[in-house]
């Protein structure tokens, strides 16, 4: 497809997945007659297809629903989270087709992982009565930090398998599957997901933050994902707060992550126990846990609020930081600490409100369905 004007609206369309003609006029801005003769094209070629009936916005009427056709093809999806990965097959219109999961064994090798998703390809083509071969890209999320250009995972903190140093996992993937990998972070790919199925049509320009064992981030910038293939290190995680600060995995000092992520918390209160503080998690302070720092702070723990509330503070300062250098209209809020921790979500949507800087802030949704679908996406975009 060589027309400019045909791939804009064929992508608008799989990007909503489920539009009318009216919002894709007000989106497009081109004339009526040019817009209905693009849509009356991509359907004759099998582009698009009426996936549904809506009602016309402010009259009440009912109008067509276009999405992509998900004959056109299928893609394989693979994720890498700190503790589980996951192998699943979706088509082009954004379903779901089959997904098998699998816990991280500490004895798990990069080669093991390749040669399960490998399996699980197979088995699911083979259901599906499709070929592996015959699917048109892979879309390989992974927990950072990566190297894009060499499309390697590095090392990443508190893995469950100790066996992954640096892997060169998109050549690892390609080798066994025989098909082309697209490789991205975790927070990436949640976002296209959720920005896909929530929020393309309302903004133009978002940030998704999740926030757990450390920081991620992506963004987009007029509608699309903004390009960072040369960034190993996430910017907002390794934003310096205090120059003098705590010392951070990556060896500078003063980093938002040293700050603000579960580890960062359960260290702060293991060290204010040893030092005399008296807290309900004393009970575990060998092994002092996330869920044990979230129940106590439920309990009305003093500790365990003061740790949480100052892991909020900062990460809002943190945000306020990044929306006046980058311009926004709304940010995502994801991981284990805003889905645990309803307060501590609300007192950071609190702290960035009170500044005035009309961004609207959002708890993000089904972090890993919307991993599977944001880096399906990632593959699809590419190919029209």
């Amino acid at each position: 497809m060589n027309n400019p004007k045909s791939k804009k609206i064929l992508r608008t369309i799989y990007s909503m997945q489920g539009v009318s003609r009216p919002c894709l006029l007000k989106m497009s801005r081109y004339t009526p007659p040019t817009l209905y003769r693009i849509i009356d094209e991509l359907m004759r070629d099998g582009y698009v297809v009426v996936s549904g009936t809506g009602e016309e916005s402010g009259k009440g009427r009912p109008t067509d629903l276009l999405s992509l056709n998900g004959d056109l093809g299928q893609v394989a999806v693979l994720h890498i989270s700190r503790t589980t990965f996951s192998c699943a097959v979706l088509d082009f219109s954004d379903r779901l087709l089959a997904c098998r999961r699998h816990v991280i064994e500490p004895s798990l090798t990069p080669e093991q992982w390749v040669a399960t998703v490998q399996a699980d390809l197979a088995t699911m083509c083979a259901q599906l009565g499709i070929a592996p071969t015959s699917l048109r890209g892979v879309g390989l999320a992974a927990v950072g930090p990566l190297d894009y250009k060499e499309g390697a995972m590095l090392g990443p903190l508190h893995f469950a398998s100790p066996r992954w140093g640096r892997v060169s996992i998109k050549a690892l993937a390609e080798q066994a599957l025989g098909l082309p990998v697209l490789l991205d972070c975790n927070a990436r790919a949640a976002l296209m997901g959720h920005y896909r199925r929530d929020y393309y049509e309302k903004y133009r320009n978002l940030a998704y933050v999740t926030v757990g064992t450390g920081i991620g981030s992506g963004l987009i910038l007029n509608r699309k994902l903004d390009s960072n293939s040369s960034v190993i290190l996430d910017g907002l995680a390794h934003m310096i707060i205090d120059v003098d600060g705590r010392k951070c995995t990556c060896g500078e000092y003063g980093c938002l992550e040293a700050y603000v992520s579960t580890h960062a918390i359960v260290g702060q209160c293991v060290q204010a126990m040893r030092r005399g503080c008296f807290s309900s998690m004393g009970a575990y302070l060998d092994e002092l846990h996330f869920s044990h720092v979230c129940q106590a702070a439920q309990e009305g723990d003093a500790l365990a609020q003061e740790q949480l509330q100052q892991a909020a503070t900062i990460l809002a300062k943190g945000i306020v930081n990044y929306l006046r250098m980058v311009s926004l209209e709304a940010v995502i809020l994801g991981g284990s600490l805003i889905e645990q921790l309803p307060a501590f979500f609300d007192t950071v949507c609190d702290l960035v409100s009170a500044k005035e800087l009309g961004v609207a802030l959002y708890k993000a949704q089904d972090e890993d369905a919307s991993i599977l679908h944001g880096i399906a996406g990632e593959v699809i975009l590419q190919q029209l």
